[in-house]
């Protein structure tokens, strides 16, 4: 019996013809009869609000600060250090957006959802901002985070994506808590996350009750009749901090700033159970610096208030780069020496932090060259250029 199968048609050009012309026929049909329908498929997002949008309204002062420290001391001469360029204009914004959205991340979009400038900075290489936005739904927040839970009053956006980090928190998110302070806005409520022990303790510090959270995390969307967004540039502008805010921290968390002579002298940051750049070769490094009377902590393991006490009574810091270094804002000025060790090329955020505490600093920078730079990757440090740099401090 023949059998009853049939061969596939094999398309000829033709037919490729013929279904590549519908496509090209269907995209400009969409494009004619729906141009934001076709802008979405393309991958892009709306325009920014120019800021003369009705129900958003920017206020805030313009203040000059210039950085006026020399570059940080190493044994790389040939390390080029990627000092970012410092801000004359040190800025804050206070926008306020009638019926506007916030999602978990702090993108704050206006009634008709569009993307507000200053709550959302635009990126300075389009396409990659584009992708970006794209890959964390904002374009179509509804899809992205699901309904939006509607506020029962005022509502102030301090949301981030960066909210975890210790390091951003207290430079940042910190920072326009206490402009929010500030301004005596008691009454509305505050969006931001407090999964974390030390932004509970900060929370705790300032007095703020539970009752005011919005937690991101149970309300990845929300909306009110009007968000304000504190968009304090001058919090973190390449690590150009307010001497001010600085200040407040410290007097915020040391209550009792009294000398503890049970607190080492000398202490090294230990990053053996973190999961980027971890220092291989630590085993080393603190035989050389046990013997100078240095003990070794993982900050994890201590409460902020431990921290800021451990790093209070510090003669000495050493430790890889890291938000535990965010302590530094707790030494007493001009009352310790500061060595910071790098996997390669980085921003100089705790070297600014330490000359505002005037805090003598040096770094060294991991010798293996044969590496490929990435700023997460584990390394080594030469051991010749810790004993000299701790010659030279002393």
């Amino acid at each position: 019996m023949p059998s009853t199968a049939t061969k596939a048609k094999t398309p000829n050009l033709s037919d490729i013809a013929f279904a590549y012309g519908k496509h090209i026929l269907s995209v400009l049909m969409m494009l004619a009869l729906s141009p934001k329908r076709m802008a979405k498929r393309l991958g892009y997002v709306p325009h920014f609000t120019a800021g003369n949008e009705k129900g958003i309204v920017r206020s805030g002062p313009f203040r000059l600060r210039p950085f006026t420290r020399s570059d940080p001391k190493g044994f790389n001469n040939a390390f080029e250090w990627r000092n970012f360029p410092v801000y004359r204009k040190t800025r804050f914004q206070m926008i306020a957006v009638e019926n506007g959205f916030a999602d978990h991340r702090g993108h704050v979009f206006s009634e008709r959802f569009q993307p507000v400038r200053g709550a959302i900075q635009p990126h300075p290489q389009r396409p990659k901002y584009v992708l970006k936005l794209r890959r964390e739904g904002i374009s179509t927040p509804y899809l992205a985070n699901g309904e939006a839970y509607r506020a029962p009053a005022p509502v102030i956006v301090l949301a981030a994506r960066n909210q975890d980090n210790y390091y951003h928190w207290l430079f940042d998110a910190m920072c326009k808590l206490r402009i929010v302070g500030a301004l005596h806005m008691d009454d509305q409520l505050l969006y931001m996350d407090t999964r974390l022990a030390f932004q509970r303790r900060t929370l705790e510090l300032l007095e703020i009750p539970q009752s005011r959270i919005v937690s991101p995390g149970e309300h990845p969307l929300v909306c009110s009749q009007k968000l304000f967004v504190p968009a304090y540039q001058a919090a973190l502008p390449r690590h150009h901090y307010s001497i001010t805010h600085l200040n407040w921290l410290r007097e915020l968390v040391l209550k009792d700033p009294a000398a503890d002579e049970q607190q080492p002298r000398r202490i090294y940051v230990s990053r053996a159970r973190a999961k980027i750049r971890r220092l291989l070769n630590e085993d080393d490094v603190f035989a050389i610096l046990k013997p100078l009377g240095f003990q070794k902590y993982h900050l994890e393991e201590l409460s902020m208030d431990e921290q800021a006490a451990l790093f209070h009574q510090a003669d000495y810091v050493v430790a890889p780069h890291g938000a535990g270094l965010s302590n530094l804002l707790y030494c007493r000025r001009g009352g310790a020496r500061v060595i910071e060790f790098f996997p390669g090329p980085t921003d100089d955020c705790f070297y600014r932090l330490a000359s505002d505490m005037d805090l003598p600093y040096r770094y060294i920078i991991s010798n293996e060259t044969d590496q490929p730079f990435r700023m997460g990757r584990h390394y080594t440090i030469d051991i010749d250029d810790l004993r000299r740099t701790l010659e030279i401090l002393g």
